[in-house]
């Protein structure tokens, strides 16, 4: 919205004033108001909301991870780590 109206308004502080302002509502928040409108109407959405709370609330479980043992790296990889440490080697001289 803040864009649309930027781009129409040709001013970034009217666009964002218009976007803000309650006055130019989009048909995303058209459709928000009236699904709280309905919501606030209709008691069975206090039950609904009710029960959503009571299947995330109803039971919390604990998961407890072992810490891992030290671990040890083969005799190759240890090689491999060393060898990749080392200055690489000096290059044969160009013939000219």
């Amino acid at each position: 919205m803040a864009v649309a109206y930027s781009v129409e308004k040709g001013s970034v502080t009217e666009g964002l004033s218009d976007t803000f302002d309650g006055e130019h509502p989009c048909l995303l928040c058209c459709a928000v108001k009236k699904g709280t409108e309905s919501e606030k109407k209709d008691p069975k959405s206090k039950e609904s909301k009710r029960l959503k709370q009571d299947l995330f609330a109803s039971e919390a479980r604990v998961v407890v991870i072992e810490a891992p043992k030290k671990v040890r790296l083969p005799q190759a990889a240890n090689e491999v780590a060393l060898a990749r440490m080392a200055a690489p080697t000096v290059p044969p001289p160009r013939s000219a």
